[in-house]
């Protein structure tokens, strides 16, 4: 055997093992200890988001409620491996599930980070977000008030507008209807 074959298993050698001991550090310097929880309390939030002006108070599921323009909204808070994921929501009553499902539909698509939920008896609007200290939970309420606020309004005008073209077209079938009656009573 050559020399240079030795001096190329030496290096093919040393290069293994650097490149087995960079994947054995990788491997273990992942594992970082997670950073503390440095949010906000229920407290805090309240006097927060009194500090913009609302009333707020705890309900029974330790939730944030209060009022602003009509609504009553909902800030929910759950803490889950050093994160705290927040929710602000409201509810509204619906009469009518189909021209709702549209209506929600239309809103999703504007408002990505809106999410809708209509069931049997309401419709549930929520913006939801991961935050941390104090200056980013005072803009993120801020900017998701609004947010709910024009989704919600966005829905209510797309819901007339369905539940208009709805009725409209009920009124045509039963006309068609009756039409179709009349001629085959002729007849």
């Amino acid at each position: 055997m050559s020399k240079w074959f030795f001096l190329f298993l030496i290096v093919a050698t040393v290069m293994a093992v650097i490149v087995i001991a960079a994947d054995f550090k990788f491997f273990f310097a992942s594992k970082k200890k997670s950073m503390p929880y440095t949010g906000l309390t229920s407290k805090e939030m309240l006097s927060i988001i009194s500090e913009e002006g609302y009333r707020p108070s705890l309900d029974e599921d330790e939730d944030i409620v209060f009022k602003d323009k009509g609504l009553t909204i909902f800030y929910g808070t759950r803490t889950s491996k050093d994160l705290v994921f927040g929710r602000i929501y409201c509810n509204l009553e619906k009469d009518d599930k189909w021209p709702a499902l549209l209506a929600a539909k239309d809103v999703e698509t504007e408002y990505i980070a809106v999410k809708v939920l209509v069931d049997d008896e309401s419709v549930i609007f929520s913006v939801e977000a991961l935050y941390m200290p104090s200056e980013v939970f005072r803009l993120f309420f801020n900017r998701t008030l609004s947010i709910l606020h024009d989704s919600v309004d966005m829905f209510s005008d797309k819901f007339h507008e369905y539940k208009a073209s709805e009725e409209s077209k009920g009124r045509m079938l039963q006309s068609a209807l009756v039409l179709s009656t009349a001629s085959q009573l002729a007849n």
